[in-house]
């Protein structure tokens, strides 16, 4: 907001300590850690590997422009995939029809714990179901992702935008709105089926509304990663073991608030190996 107000220059005399003294230690972390791999010797193909062998051309990054973006890699990364895992333990555990429906086609389908990869999972229809609704209802990024109207202004819902306005769409608004979604408060998998789509309340959805990895040509660039992440972890754990959520976890989500990001109480489930 201040930079909006053109008044960044202000900005230490608003910024509590607290929040500033975490940022800094947070990109300092960052700095090291890409110091270690850079002047680590391995053939391993991380993200930093492709920026090093260009180091010679004229698309190489500068070690500043490495450390900005490894900052992001950090959060983007890391945070978004965790926060939308522990969503998706909560809800699935707090409907029993969806967990046990969830179970059986997970361990219907694989018969061994080797046998699931990548490719596999994404042929689960139940799980993605499962983790789009959760990512509709339970967004990372609740917030709204800001854009530019370009230059000579657009129509934006039938009504002239000048340039230069900062435009957005609000995830959380859009997606618990009635007039997206029906029963949009509630967690109901069933909806992304394409049975379901097809006839029947869920019929009416305006599914195209609900973009939790934002649209078009900025759009995140690790949205296939996610969706792999995500479809593994989710099918490795719940094959693994057999989980139910701890009273004292009820009601996970009630008040939270979100900066960005959801600040998340501790999570607390009851894991047992399967079969036991």
């Amino acid at each position: 907001m201040l930079a909006y107000y053109k008044l960044l220059s202000l900005r230490q005399l608003f910024m509590p300590k607290a929040f500033a003294g975490a940022r800094a230690q947070n990109m300092q972390r960052v700095i090291e850690t890409v110091n270690r791999r850079v002047d680590r010797n391995t053939d391993r193909k991380d993200f930093l590997h492709y920026i090093l062998a260009a180091m010679e051309t004229e698309k190489g990054m500068s070690r500043a422009e490495m450390n900005v973006n490894a900052f992001s890699f950090s959060i983007a990364g890391s945070e978004s995939s965790a926060t939308a895992l522990s969503a998706f333990t909560y809800y699935t555990l707090s409907r029993v029809s969806v967990y046990d429906r969830l179970v059986a086609e997970i361990r219907g389908t694989f018969d061994a714990y080797e046998q699931i990869d990548i490719p596999s999972t994404a042929q689960l229809s139940y799980l993605n179901a499962v983790l789009q609704e959760m990512l509709r209802i339970y967004p990372p990024v609740a917030v709204t992702l800001p854009r530019v109207v370009p230059v000579n202004g657009a129509v934006i819902d039938g009504d002239f935008v000048p340039a230069g306005v900062t435009v957005g769409v609000n995830h959380f608004a859009c997606y618990h709105d009635p007039r997206n979604f029906h029963r949009p408060q509630e967690f109901l998998p069933e909806r992304w089926l394409p049975e379901c789509q097809a006839q029947g309340p869920f019929s009416k959805d305006c599914q195209k509304s609900c973009q939790p990895f934002s649209f078009g040509p900025r759009n995140c660039l690790g949205k296939n990663l996610a969706w792999a992440e995500m479809r593994l972890i989710a099918a490795k754990l719940l094959f693994l073991f057999d989980m139910e959520i701890d009273e004292t976890s009820r009601g996970w989500t009630d008040g939270q608030k979100v900066f960005g990001f959801w600040v998340k109480p501790p999570l607390f489930v009851k894991l047992m190996q399967r079969g036991c």
